[in-house]
């Protein structure tokens, strides 16, 4: 006898003999059989069998068998167990098994088949020759594209897919089309800003100069330059790196006042710094398109580094010159080249101790007076290049002991100067 699957969807094409059909002029003895026939058949559609054969090989045999399978057809059959493989195939009523899959043809996963009373809805596809399970389990297929720590999962033109964790440090941004990651940017500086790059001998005091650690504007208020401490030799050719040549050019001179930049490459955001004759435009190392000029050193006789440094703290700004500690020398005359770019507007002459004496401990230091009677004291004098520091036939303070008046020893003591250019 047919099954519901051997009915036609026109219904004038339902003539076979009762109770299978009802063909036209059939005697009114068959119609109640045919009816009785159509109510069983229903009755076996919407009641799910047990499956029979195995959990991956499962069979169905229906009273009212399916003779031939037809593409789109579904059935439903109540498992007995779960599946345990990834092809498990179906035949109902005899006929030539099948692979049940899922998803437009995706193979199951052990469970799909959740089990004893998991009532599955199979449809069979021509296409393939398959039964497409319509109620997996365990649910879509998920291939999990994410492969490392920190990735994260975004859609870009076509699909879902993996955005690799970024780069530390590094923030989340779009460029209007797509995720992405990118570097934090600093944000501009102030124009001239300068911040750290202080100047002091390194180990070898005639041709070394350590730079501390500085953030800083370049010339063209184009971009920052964050540097670390490095320290550049002034008797050596330039080359990157710390403890490394800093001259831009040449060699190293007696008597000559040498500029201080920081430099950098925007191609790379490498930052170093080298020592250049000139205040305005150093010969730069290949590559390197950014400077700021921070500073400058002077040079002695036998090309070595003097104490003391000018330092500038704007770009075409404020500019500070410290001397160092000079030898005081009575009744002489102390000459200094202050590279400021002007004759300064501030000056301040001090002693420091360097041997305690008069109530006065080592590193103590006094402002001295322009001026004392018979023909004690100190007196400066500043033009545009140069300072000079006169001192009498003794320098007196007053003892921090005894508060008398008292002449200083001058191998006990040491000059130092300060002045300060205002644009």
């Amino acid at each position: 006898m047919t099954s519901i699957y051997g009915y036609s969807a026109t219904a004038a094409s339902n003539t076979s003999s009762a109770p299978d059909g009802a063909p036209e002029g059939m005697p009114a003895s068959s119609v109640n059989d045919t009816i009785r026939k159509m109510m069983a058949n229903l009755a076996e559609f919407a009641i799910a069998p047990t499956a029979g054969g195995t959990a991956d090989a499962l069979t169905v045999t229906p009273t009212n068998a399916v003779a031939a399978v037809v593409d789109g057809m579904i059935m439903f059959v109540r498992a007995a167990a779960a599946n345990a493989t990834t092809t498990p195939t179906f035949a109902p009523s005899g006929l030539t098994a099948r692979t049940i899959t899922k998803n437009g043809g995706s193979a199951l996963v052990a469970g799909d088949i959740a089990g004893a009373g998991h009532v599955l809805a199979l449809q069979y596809q021509a296409t393939g020759t398959k039964w497409e399970l319509l109620n997996p389990a365990v649910g879509a297929i998920y291939t999990d594209p994410l492969t490392t720590r920190g990735d994260l999962v975004y859609r870009n033109a076509s699909a879902t897919t993996r955005l690799a964790i970024g780069t530390s440090g590094y923030v989340l941004t779009s460029d209007g089309t797509d995720a992405a990651w990118a570097a934090v940017s600093s944000p501009a500086l102030p124009l001239g800003y300068l911040s750290g790059g202080i100047l002091s001998h390194a180990a070898d005091t005639d041709h070394d100069i350590t730079i501390s650690a500085a953030a800083a504007r370049d010339s063209t208020n184009a971009a920052n330059i964050i540097s670390a401490a490095i320290t550049k030799q002034i008797d050596a050719a330039w080359s990157v790196g710390t403890d490394a040549g800093g001259l831009d050019t040449g060699s190293v001179a007696n008597t000559t006042t040498y500029y201080v930049w920081l430099i950098m490459r925007s191609d790379t955001g490498v930052e170093d710094a080298l020592f250049s004759t000139s205040s305005t435009a150093p010969t730069m190392p290949t590559n390197y398109d950014y400077k700021r000029l921070i500073g400058a050193v002077r040079t002695d006789g036998s090309a070595n580094i003097l104490s003391g440094y000018f330092r500038q703290d704007r770009s075409g700004g404020v500019a500070t010159f410290t001397s160092g500690r000079q030898t005081l020398t009575f009744d002489a005359l102390l000459t200094l080249t202050h590279m400021l770019p002007g004759r300064p507007q501030v000056s301040r002459t001090s002693i420091v101790c360097t041997t305690s004496e008069q109530g006065f401990a080592v590193d103590d230091e006094l402002d001295v007076s322009p001026s004392q009677d018979s023909d004690f004291g100190t007196s400066a004098a500043w033009d545009a290049t140069t300072v000079q520091v006169a001192t009498g036939i003794g320098v007196r303070v007053i003892n921090q002991s005894t508060f008398n008046n008292a002449t200083i020893t001058a191998a006990s003591w040491r000059y130092v100067i300060r002045a300060t250019y205002y644009p």
